[in-house]
């Protein structure tokens, strides 16, 4: 991935036998408050909405109990949770397991710097107002930083 003017896009490398990178994708993000409240979500893969709700409050329960000290990557299930928090929001990410965790925490960072500058402060109240405009920004879901280098 590589970072054009504050926008992310994607690079995909080919290495020296023509082979293409192999990337991976975003399951879901979650914005939610310190109360608990869903105020946004993103969902990259199919689910039902039964299976969403049980994910929603499972998550958002673990991720409320954990102390603001603690590190905040997290395995679950067969994912890993990144989350931050930005004022009274949490911004909750679900990357595959080999995916990595700091390139999503940069992610989130820039998600929010991109709302900041289109909407003023982040706040559960702009979201709320903002919603539909919110869900058409563009997300980046590709988020892999490995590429296979054969020598």
């Amino acid at each position: 991935m590589t970072y054009r003017g504050g926008a992310v896009t994607r690079c995909l490398s080919r290495c020296q036998t023509g082979r293409v990178a192999a990337h991976s994708r975003m399951q879901f993000m979650l914005l939610f408050s310190r109360q608990g409240k869903l105020r946004l979500q993103k969902w990259y893969v199919p689910l039902s909405d039964k299976e969403k709700k049980k994910i929603t409050r499972e998550l958002v329960q673990t991720v409320l109990a954990r102390k603001p000290k603690m590190c905040s990557f997290l395995e679950w299930r067969d994912l890993k949770i990144v989350y931050k928090r930005y004022a009274s929001l949490y911004f909750c990410c679900a990357i595959e397991d080999q995916d990595n965790e700091l390139i999503t925490l940069e992610i989130i960072h820039r998600y929010v710097e991109l709302l900041d500058k289109y909407f003023g402060s982040v706040s559960q109240s702009i979201l709320l107002k903002m919603k539909c405009c919110v869900d058409r920004i563009p997300f980046p879901v590709t988020i892999s930083s490995k590429i296979n280098h054969t020598v």
